[in-house]
């Protein structure tokens, strides 16, 4: 898509949706025959997310800035989730959520952590371990409790147990 600066992107359902901070705007894609359909404005007007630099989904859309996640549903900021501040002060790196998880997974390199909060923002469990730097990416296999980690030259893993 022309003119828009892509921090993010993700598939969620029949979706391809867009994150573009510079605009302050998630673009939300329909699948079509062939492919995707025109782009649609997702966040609705007076919602913030310049400072955002990736996002998750499941039923509500996550977006994630360097300290801060804030939920959004259909659009519009989602003022009955409120993240639960950790004692040591998060630096997210990444944010994972997936349809049909208990949680939502925060990635914190600097912290070598990652913390799990429940759908209602609270700290579910915090998981500490010293492999936990230099890490791109992430994902979560709650029913076999192992977190995946990606380095620029390996797969990692541990156990959420």
């Amino acid at each position: 898509p022309e003119n828009i600066k892509t921090a993010d992107m993700k598939a969620y359902l029949t979706y391809i949706y867009l994150l573009d901070p510079t605009a302050n705007q998630v673009y939300r894609y329909p699948r079509a025959e062939g492919g995707f359909g025109e782009k649609q404005d997702w966040l609705k007007a007076g919602n913030d997310i310049k400072n955002s630099t990736n996002f998750a989904i499941n039923e509500d859309l996550f977006a994630a800035s360097r300290n801060q996640i804030t939920a959004f549903l259909k659009g519009i900021k989602d003022d009955k989730i409120n993240f639960e501040n950790p004692n040591v002060p998060l630096v997210i790196e990444k944010i994972f959520a997936a349809p049909g998880l208990e949680h939502i997974y925060v990635l914190d390199n600097k912290n070598h952590r990652v913390v799990a909060y429940s759908k209602d923002g609270k700290i579910a469990a915090q998981y500490w371990n010293t492999s936990i730097a230099g890490i791109k990416d992430f994902t979560v296999d709650e029913k076999n409790k192992v977190i995946y980690l990606q380095k620029t030259d390996s797969l990692l893993k541990f156990s959420m147990e």
